[in-house]
C-alpha cells in the first residue's frame, strides 16, 4: 500500500506539533483515494506502568487534574504512572523515571504489556505500558510529580478488588490505565 503525500503544512508547534497534512492512500484495488485533507497531532511517544506493591497488596496509581476531560468528567482522573520519553531514552527507563517522579518508588522487574497508538486518527504518540513491582523499602522519593511541569499528582492504592470494581463504575477510564488494570487483574486471577 502506498502513500503520496500531497502537500504538509506545521500549523502549530508548542508543547506538541500540529500539522496540516493533503494525502492520497492506495485502496485494495490499486486505486488512488481522492485527496485526504487532515490535521495531525505529532507528539512523542511515552511510557506508563502500574506498579504492585509486593508488601501490601496493592496497585500504586495516581491522581491528576486533566483539563481536557473537566467538560464530560471531573477533571480528577485515576491513571497509571506514566509520561513523555524523553530523547535518548528508552521505553523502559521513562518508565522508572516517572515512578520515582510521580510515585516516590523505585520499580523492579519491568514486564512489557503493550504498545498501541493513543488516537491513530489524529495522533502519532504510541504508549509503551508496563507492569512493576516494588515494596515498601523500594520508597526512595517523595513524589507528587515535577513542579515545574505544573503537575500535582496524588497517588493512590488499590486493592486488586477494588481495581475491578473501580473499572465497572467508570471510576477508572483513561484508556492505557485500564489495559494496565485488566492485565493486573488477569495476571493475579481475576
Amino acid at each position: 500500500m502506498k502513500e503520496r503525500i500531497i502537500s504538509k503544512e506545521l500549523v502549530f508547534e508548542d508543547y506538541f506539533k500540529i500539522e496540516k497534512w493533503i494525502y492520497q492512500y492506495e485502496k485494495d484495488n490499486g486505486e488512488l483515494t481522492e485527496p485526504v485533507d487532515r490535521m495531525a497531532l505529532k507528539r512523542s511517544d511515552s511510557a506508563a506502568v502500574i506498579v504492585y506493591n509486593t508488601d501490601t497488596k496493592k496497585v500504586l496509581l495516581v491522581r491528576q487534574f486533566r483539563h481536557c476531560t473537566y467538560e464530560k468528567g471531573p477533571g480528577w482522573i485515576i491513571e497509571t504512572v506514566a509520561g513523555i520519553i524523553d530523547k535518548d531514552e528508552t521505553a523502559e527507563d521513562a518508565a522508572r523515571r516517572e515512578a520515582i517522579e510521580e510515585i516516590g518508588y523505585r520499580v523492579h522487574g519491568l514486564e512489557k504489556i503493550a504498545t498501541f497508538y493513543a488516537s491513530p486518527g489524529y495522533s502519532s504518540e504510541r504508549i509503551n505500558v508496563f507492569y512493576a513491582e516494588t515494596t515498601n523499602a523500594d520508597k526512595v522519593a517523595d513524589g507528587g510529580g515535577m513542579e515545574h511541569e505544573s503537575e500535582y499528582v496524588e497517588t493512590i492504592e488499590f486493592t486488586l478488588d477494588e481495581i475491578a470494581e473501580a473499572i465497572l463504575n467508570d471510576e477508572i477510564n483513561d484508556a492505557k490505565t485500564v489495559v494496565c488494570c485488566n492485565y493486573i487483574l488477569k495476571k493475579y486471577g481475576y
